[in-house]
């Protein structure tokens, strides 16, 4: 449902959304932010259909969520995304309600339209979907830089089938999941707070993705590497 720009779907988190704690997992927050994202961009014609047949898909460039408290399972929950900005790149913002309307998480994405033929980005205007600033939305994720200091390797993860999205790469989500995975290893009672992640480069099937860390009080920043290739494939950093 739309009004005013501004769309919103309601979901209720079932069992398999959760963790051992029966707690929302954030992989499942970012996959529920790219089923709103997708299908309010379908409604505009501008969803992976719309845009194929222009001969371009969208590539996630940055991501950033704020989870203000713990979901439970069985909750219901309301999404809100409105874009702000389509020029050059779409600057889409989320907002995650409880049942009584009070925010439990925010998120702020940025999304790059990618030339299908060339791979590479590509300008894309359009006056399709209606922009608008609700007063709500967020500062947009930072560029992460590389950090001096020595980087840990905490896990060398093979690319499998269920890793990879429609375009035929690792989905976003999945990256989500890996650093959740590996904070969770140390840190399994602690939530997280704040998780920022630039894309810097696709990962296909069959690679192998090196992931390292450095933690600096209570943020851990990681690297994502193809390791045949040492190519750089991900930042992120989370805060607890």
């Amino acid at each position: 449902m739309e009004q005013n720009g501004v769309w919103q779907e309601a979901f209720r988190v079932y069992a398999y959304m959760t963790d051992k704690h029966h707690q929302m997992t954030l992989f499942s927050m970012a996959n529920c932010l790219q089923e709103v994202a997708g299908n309010h961009a379908d409604a505009h014609g501008l969803g992976f259909v719309g845009m194929r047949e222009r001969g371009l898909y969208w590539v996630l460039n940055k991501l950033k969520i704020n989870a203000l408290r713990p979901v439970k399972g069985g909750e219901t929950v309301s999404i809100r995304t409105w874009v702000s900005e389509m020029k050059p790149f779409s600057h889409r913002h989320f907002e995650v309600l409880d049942a009584a309307g009070a925010v439990v998480a925010t998120a702020y994405a940025v999304w790059i339209p990618i030339d299908a033929a060339s791979h590479r980005p590509k300008r894309f205007e359009t006056n399709e979907l209606l922009t608008v600033k609700t007063g709500a939305e967020m500062l947009e994720p930072e560029k992460l830089r590389d950090l001096e200091g020595s980087w840990r390797r905490c896990a060398d993860r093979p690319v499998r089938f269920s890793d990879l999205d429609r375009n035929g790469h690792v989905n976003h989500a999945k990256y989500v999941n890996w650093v959740m995975d590996d904070f969770k290893k140390d840190y399994e009672n602690m939530e997280c707070k704040s998780l920022i992640i630039n894309y810097v480069g696709e990962v296909l099937s069959n690679e192998r993705v090196e992931i390292f860390y450095i933690l600096k009080d209570r943020t851990l920043e990681y690297m994502m590497k193809v390791k045949k290739s040492g190519r750089l494939a991900v930042r992120a950093r989370l805060s607890f």
